[in-house]
């Protein structure tokens, strides 16, 4: 099946679906391949997902810059949900570690991650943000089924 092909069934499932992240990135993915720009893909790959880290990052932390202080700070840290916010970051980042040593090992997984986020959003309400963490997630999900 052609490139292009997986990429315009993605739109449509996302336009379907309204994922509408998903299906900006394929959009722009389909128009860099009609464009020639394929040559661009590779550092965009390279990239595209510390950029995109760092944007998301920034944004989670814009609430630490707008407050004039933060008296309870330390507090909130140390409660419950706090503790449990400090558990689910050190989860996150480490399915994160996973999922980008199984997207190196087996790049071929990419269209069922695809798939598995579009489906999360249409189905479950959830949001593309996490595609490391689904691929960490599937990287424990083949160990435990080998």
């Amino acid at each position: 099946m052609p490139n292009w092909l997986v990429l315009a069934v993605l739109l449509v499932l996302s336009l379907v679906s309204r994922s509408t992240l998903v299906a900006y990135a394929a959009l722009v993915l389909l128009a860099m391949q009609a464009l020639g720009l394929e040559r661009f893909f590779p550092s965009l790959r390279q990239t595209g997902i510390p950029v995109g880290l760092f944007f998301l990052t920034l944004a989670v932390l814009v609430p630490l810059a707008q407050e004039k202080r933060h008296p309870h700070l330390l507090a909130s840290l140390l409660s419950p949900a706090g503790l449990m916010a400090i558990v689910g970051g050190a989860l996150a980042a480490y399915l994160s570690a996973r999922g980008v040593g199984l997207l190196t090992a087996r790049p071929e997984i990419v269209l069922g991650l695809a798939v598995g986020i579009i489906l999360g959003i249409w189905l479950l309400k959830g949001l593309p943000v996490g595609p490391l963490v689904a691929a960490g997630l599937a990287a424990i999900l083949l160990d435990i089924t080998r």
